[in-house]
């Protein structure tokens, strides 16, 4: 189950996703006239999530008259909750293992089973994510000029995990097209593709890679573009 929160100042609303649908379109609307904030939470990212998320994306877009950013910002929604839920699921596996993912060799470790036992045995960490509170948070605001898209998750950053990171985004400012990407990208752990693609698209809006920010923040790690609009 997936809840959207609309947040007017003070005040919360919490909507099922998929209920009534012109409900929903109403109350982004709303938001988006009263620059606040829109907020989608779920213990999983499904393909019915992400369905839903393009559709919550399209319709805050188009409010702010900027639907021309939807391929950009479908593509970067997929990418960053893809990865937050990996980094979720990545903990748990660990937990599981009797494994310190902020140990450096035990993250190796971690790192060589984790793929396949994951796609053999997806669904009993999906059950552990929600018993965990290992939440997920989508957010979109349109505030002062500045379309802003964030996507936290409940961890925090390992020191390989940020060296990975900072390596992808270094490299992606020395790309000048997506082959050149595909030619020389790193294979571990997924394609890693993903972030170098979000950079490039942002280059062909001509913004640089700072309008894309990816850190630790207390317990969450928080994953935001943000792209001038006014």
């Amino acid at each position: 189950i997936f809840f959207l929160y609309l947040v007017y100042n003070t005040l919360i609303m919490k909507v099922i996703l998929k209920s009534d649908k012109e409900k929903i379109r109403e109350d982004i609307l709303k938001s988006v006239s009263l620059n606040e904030s829109i907020e989608i939470e779920s213990y999983t990212v499904t393909r019915d999530f992400l369905q839903e998320i393009n559709e919550v994306l399209l319709i805050f877009l188009q409010a702010c008259n900027k639907d021309k950013l939807m391929s950009c910002l479908a593509y970067s929604s997929s990418e960053l909750l893809g990865n937050a839920d990996k980094a979720n699921i990545k903990r748990l596996f660990c937990k599981e293992n009797n494994l310190d993912i902020h140990n450096s060799i035990d993250y190796e470790a971690a790192m060589i089973d984790f793929k396949v036992e994951i796609s053999s045995n997806l669904e009993h960490f999906r059950q552990l994510q929600e018993e965990n509170h290992l939440y997920i948070k989508y957010e979109l605001s349109c505030i002062d000029g500045v379309i802003s898209l964030k996507v936290k998750n409940k961890a925090v950053l390992t020191e390989e995990e940020k060296a990975r990171i900072n390596r992808k985004i270094e490299r992606a400012k020395l790309y000048h097209s997506m082959q050149e990407a595909f030619m020389t990208i790193d294979q571990t752990e997924g394609s890693g593709l993903g972030i170098i693609i979000i950079i490039l698209m942002l280059k062909q809006m001509k913004l640089g890679a700072e309008c894309l920010r990816i850190e630790s923040v207390g317990e969450e790690t928080i994953s935001s573009i943000e792209i001038p609009v006014a």
